[in-house]
């Protein structure tokens, strides 16, 4: 398999190819005797820039500092985190701190059914760091980018709603469009809904066979046919 990519920016990841549990069956050939080959051939353009690189953000920089004082626990493991970041990003953790409940006086919150690598990826986010770039080296399918928006809204954290709506919106084909559409209702994702709406439009318009139609939240559903033959809705990112 040959794969080719061009990139013109300081972080670009080229396409995925493939998902995790593809990559890893056996079937696929990928693995041979437990190995993995892989042939990188490339050229570097340099384009006389000043050679001056920004540093991290503030919230990067306190992510990496030791003195967090707020507890998550999640699958037996424990998340740290700072109490006036989570203050600043939901009012539903400024509300749990102003509260005098168990969690406020212990500095502690059990998060229950969701796994640990998204409670970590929303945790990070609140701190402006990317996904690819604080620790957590994996790559997210479009299963667990809807965990984290549903997460998100749980917890009314607008900055990783926004951000999970962003990643989503970039993925959205014919066969996911009504699935990614459903779970923007179900989730209260505004930015997103209105991507689906776009695209949903645009296939409508070119008579583009769209998987799962008849699944569309109904109101949404209603929304879209009104817009058929409106005018494409502008990127909302």
């Amino acid at each position: 398999m040959k794969l080719h990519n061009k990139f013109c920016n300081a972080d670009g990841d080229g396409k995925h190819f493939t998902t995790r549990q593809l990559f890893f069956d056996p079937k696929n050939g990928y693995f041979i005797n437990g190995k993995l080959t892989l042939k990188l051939r490339g050229t570097l353009k340099c384009d006389g820039g000043n050679g001056i690189i920004s540093g991290h953000t503030i919230g990067q920089l306190f992510y990496a500092k030791g003195d967090k004082d707020f507890t998550f626990e999640v699958d037996d493991e424990e998340i740290k985190a700072h109490k006036f970041i989570l203050r600043e990003r939901s009012p539903k953790f400024a509300a749990m701190f102003d509260s005098g409940k168990k969690e406020a006086i212990q500095n502690k919150v059990k998060i229950e059914g969701f796994p640990l690598v998204i409670v970590d990826a929303a945790i990070q986010i609140c701190y402006d760091c990317e996904i690819k770039d604080c620790g957590i080296n994996y790559f997210f399918s479009i299963d667990e980018f809807l965990l984290l928006l549903k997460f998100s809204d749980v917890y009314d954290i607008a900055h990783v709603k926004t951000y999970a709506e962003s990643h989503l919106a970039d993925r959205i084909t014919q066969n996911n469009v009504c699935r990614l559409a459903n779970a923007a209702v179900e989730f209260h994702a505004e930015k997103l809904q209105l991507c689906c709406i776009n695209s949903l439009t645009k296939y409508l318009k070119n008579s583009t066979a769209v998987a799962d139609f008849d699944s569309l939240d109904v109101a949404f559903k209603a929304e879209i046919a009104t817009k058929a033959f409106c005018h494409v809705i502008s990127s909302v990112f």
